[in-house]
Parts: C-alpha cells; sequence; structure tokens
C-alpha cells in the first residue's frame, strides 16, 4: 500500500504521475501448534496462526486422519484419555489457491496420580546446617538451616533455602552443601546423580520444572539458572539487578513457550524490568510483555512480587506479593484500608485483567496482605495469604467458595491430583464456622494448641475439607512442600516433626502409611 510518483517538467509545464504498489502478506503459517503435555482428564487445546490472506480455512488431523468438524484455528480435546498419549496434531491451512501443512504437535497424556496417606510419623533424612542468614530477618550466628523450595525430580529431591551444608543428625559431621543439595526422594541419602551448578552461588528461593519436564530453573538471590533435569549441567543462566543492591529472584513459572519471574528487580540481562520479566525458553527477555510492578517490601523474606501462577490455558498470569501497583493500576484494599497485593494480567500483553481475589477480612489488622502463593486449577484459583493469615479458594471468576484462617502466614502451596497441601506457620487452621479445630486442642485453660503447620485437603467435591495434619515445631513453619507416591516432604524453619517429635533441622520427609 506504498504510493510512488513521479513528476516530469517540460517547457510546456509539468505532469505528476502516481502509482499504489498492493502486496499481499505472504501466506504462511505464523505460528505453529506446540506439543501439549497434560493430566488424564485434563483438556488439551492446539492453536495455529496464520497470514496471506481474509479468508483462509482449516481442517485439522490427529495422526494423520481428518478430524470432521474441526475446520477453525484451534482444536480443543475436552476431557483426555491415557490412550490418546502420544497422538499427533497437524492442520491444513488454505487460502483458496494454496494449501501449506502444519508441523505436528505431540499430545502427552500422563496417569493422574493417586496419593495415598501419609504418616504422621516423620522418618529419617539427612538435615541441614546453618545459619539462616537471609530468610530469617531475626538470625544470629548461631541461626539453623532453613529449606525454601523442594523439587521432586525422578528419585531425586531437590532443596534449596539458606544452608551451608547436609548432615545425617544435628550433631553429625556437616558435608559442605551450600543453599542446594540433592537427596534421594525414599531414604533422604544425599545423592551424588545430580550435581549443584556452581553459578548458584547465594539463597535458593524457588525451583520449577519446564513444561516439557527437560529442564530445571533455579531463582533466588543470584539471579535464574537453568540446568538440565537429569544431571544438573548447567545450560545458562539470567541476571538481575535491584539497582544498589543486588537482585532476588522469588517465583519462577514455566510454561510451554515462556518463563515467568518476579521477585526484587530493576534490570534483567541489562534490560529495565519492575520486579516481573518474561523470557523466552533460551533465557531472553521478551519485549513484547512488559508489566511494572511498583512499590512494595525489599527485605528479608519479602518482596515486591512472591508468586506467580499461570492458568492452565496460559492466557491469564496471576501475580502476587507485597507490591501496590501493577502498571498504574492500584491493587484492592481491604475495609481496614490495607492493601490486598494481588492482580491478574493478560499473558498477551501484560494489561491488568479484572479479576479481583480477596478474603473475607474477619478481624482489625494493620497490615496488608500479601499473596505467598497462589496455585491455579481450570476450575479453581487457591491463594496463601500473609498479613492477615488466610487459604482461600475462590472461582475463576474471583468468587470465594471457602476460607480458612491461622495465627501465622500462610506460606505455600501445591496442587497433586485432587489434594492441595498447604504450609503455615500457625498452630493450625480453622474456617469462620469452625473457628479451632478439636485436633489441635491440648488445653483451654491454661491455652495451649498441637503445631499443625502442614493439612491437605480435597478439592474433587467442592467442600474444600480438611484431609490431613500434620505436627510440625519451628518458628516460622513450612515454606516448600513436595508430595508425591513417593511420601510427603516439607521444608522450612522446622525443628521437631511428627507426634513422637522427631529431631529435624530445615527439611522433613512423611512416608506413606
Amino acid at each position: 500500500n506504498t504510493q510512488y510518483s513521479v513528476s516530469l517538467w517540460t517547457v510546456s509545464g509539468a505532469v505528476d504521475y502516481t502509482a499504489t504498489i498492493e502486496i499481499d502478506p505472504i501466506f504462511a503459517i505464523a505460528t505453529q501448534p506446540i506439543n501439549q503435555n497434560v493430566t488424564e482428564g485434563q483438556q488439551a487445546s492446539f492453536t495455529v496462526e496464520a497470514t496471506g490472506g481474509d479468508a483462509l480455512s482449516y481442517q485439522w488431523f490427529v495422526n494423520g486422519l481428518r478430524i470432521d468438524g474441526e475446520t477453525r484455528d484451534s482444536i480443543t480435546v475436552i476431557s483426555t484419555l491415557l490412550a490418546e498419549n502420544g497422538d499427533e496434531y497437524s492442520v491444513e491451512v488454505s487460502n483458496g489457491v494454496d494449501t501449506i501443512v502444519s508441523d505436528v504437535a505431540v499430545l502427552t497424556v500422563s496417569e493422574a496420580v493417586s496419593l495415598g496417606q501419609f504418616s504422621s510419623e516423620a522418618a529419617s533424612t539427612w538435615v541441614l546446617d546453618g545459619p539462616a542468614t537471609t530468610l530469617d530477618y531475626r538470625v544470629t550466628e548461631t541461626s539453623h538451616g532453613w529449606g525454601q523450595a523442594l523439587l521432586k525430580v525422578g528419585n531425586v529431591m531437590l532443596v534449596g533455602g539458606d544452608f551451608t551444608g547436609i548432615q545425617p543428625t544435628r550433631s553429625g559431621p556437616v558435608t559442605d552443601r551450600p543453599f542446594m543439595t540433592a537427596l534421594d526422594s525414599v531414604t533422604g541419602e544425599p545423592v551424588s546423580s545430580f550435581l549443584i551448578p556452581d553459578e548458584v552461588t547465594d539463597v535458593v528461593r524457588t525451583l520449577t520444572l519446564s513444561a516439557d519436564g527437560e529442564r530445571i530453573y533455579i531463582g533466588g538471590d543470584f539471579g535464574l539458572v537453568a540446568v538440565d533435569a537429569q544431571t544438573g549441567e548447567f545450560e545458562f543462566s539470567v541476571d538481575v539487578s535491584g539497582g544498589e543492591l543486588p537482585g532476588r529472584i522469588f517465583a519462577v513459572e514455566a510454561t510451554s513457550e515462556h518463563i515467568y519471574m518476579g521477585g526484587d528487580f530493576l534490570e534483567v540481562n541489562g534490560e529495565s524490568r519492575t520486579n516481573i520479566a518474561r523470557l523466552d525458553l533460551a533465557g531472553e527477555v521478551d519485549n513484547a510483555w512488559s508489566p511494572s510492578v511498583t512499590q512494595g517490601v525489599h527485605a528479608g523474606r519479602s518482596a515486591p512480587v512472591q508468586s506467580i501462577a499461570v492458568s492452565p490455558s496460559e492466557d491469564t498470569v496471576y501475580v502476587g506479593g507485597t507490591f501496590r501497583f501493577i502498571n498504574e493500576t492500584a491493587v484492592e484494599l481491604s475495609i481496614q484500608n490495607r492493601r490486598i497485593s494481588l492482580l491478574t494480567l493478560s499473558a498477551l500483553d501484560g494489561s491488568v485483567r479484572p479479576e479481583r481475589f480477596q478474603p473475607e477480612i474477619t478481624y482489625d489488622e494493620p497490615k496488608g496482605l500479601i499473596a505467598h502463593e497462589i496455585v491455579v486449577t481450570e476450575n479453581y484459583v487457591i491463594v496463601a495469604w500473609g498479613g492477615p493469615n488466610y487459604l482461600t479458594f475462590h472461582s475463576l471468576t474471583g468468587e470465594r467458595l471457602n476460607q480458612y484462617t491461622g495465627p501465622g502466614d500462610i506460606q505455600t502451596l501445591q496442587i497433586v491430583g485432587d489434594h492441595v497441601f498447604v504450609g503455615h506457620h500457625g498452630e493450625f487452621l480453622d474456617t469462620l464456622d469452625n473457628p479451632i479445630p478439636p485436633e489441635a486442642v491440648v488445653s483451654i485453660e491454661p491455652e495451649i494448641y498441637r503445631p499443625f503447620k502442614a493439612t491437605s485437603f480435597r478439592l474433587d467435591d467442592g467442600s474444600f475439607l480438611p484431609e490431613q495434619s500434620w505436627e510440625l515445631s519451628g518458628t516460622f513453619g513450612v515454606w516448600g512442600i513436595s508430595a508425591s507416591e513417593d511420601g510427603l516432604w516439607l521444608a522450612g524453619n522446622l525443628r521437631r516433626a511428627g507426634t513422637s517429635g522427631r529431631n529435624v533441622e530445615g527439611v522433613v520427609r512423611f512416608p506413606l502409611r
């Protein structure tokens, strides 16, 4: 649509000529369908984006066979089956003259996890050696090791946090393992098959597996490090800066196309980003997505962004922390005029979406609400709040479906199958209708409670009733959870575990019954 002109001058005068060249966009597939990994029963969607005409038509195929009626630019498998594992999806696109065929995208369907009951007694595992110099703002020279993040890969349990080494017992010999270690997920013994990269030089705050399971993202006060999921071999690193102070990564979420990370920083790989950024899978900053998260706490265990979650459809990004604004949108305020630091963003352009997720605040509290952790399923958004300390269950539109509260921050969540596991540092979790669970009461006068700092809840029936609780002692409680068919692992500021009060340090394992 560019216009060209030429002018001719003669003794008789001037003549102008114009011409316009119209060029249609090249007929091509701009965005190929990508592989999908889902659990049995979940939905899977494949999408293609093509250019080169206004009247494009589509036809989808599975394993080379035409799928009748699937003639749009996307296709959704509503409820996947194990028998569909490995199915190959492709699409033909036509502009009425030519036809092109997309790349093949593979559907991977994993068996839904079915967990049994975990023991109430802790099993043996190596413990963490202190001090906790950055996670605990009350640290002293004799502070103990603190586990912050857990990730199970195969039969290896990766433990990250603020510690200098590991030892078989509190009084046993110390093996140097600063900030991150690898233990056998069943026995709790150290393993040598996974090597911790030299680039992990400070406290580890988050461990995240890539969407394809091939890579681990390690985030903390050193930035972001990507390693091979099986060996720990270094792949790449991402630098963050906080201006005069080092930058810190608190949350990482990996999707099929992107890496989202949040924390306390002003630059990522030398490019301006305020506390949140999106990278491609090679670790390069995505310049098409650059929301700005401003105002918040920049010290100790707090940061402007402390949690990130992405919807299963990958179109919505949930951001929690201590911040006040994203772009120019302010967070909601409680009836006590305190900030509720959680907003949702469009994954397309980083704009703030309209959904709001809030607890019912039941007592006068001078602090703002910190969204320590957010998890999202196809049906629910679950939030762990600190400040006023709530666990809330919401619909995807923000409707509050149920709520629990506790005398200490709700700090971490993990969903496994139909269960959500919750870690905190209070003595118990209760509801508005049942303020003190009877199993937590040791004595009414004097008032003494058993310290249940981890609880699981059912998600399959919509009642969100508690299922199991685990007795734990330690001032700041549970900050990391990994539940699987091998057992339940918890990390945090932990000193005793189980009904028999087993001595632990920073990490604990509860086997299946």
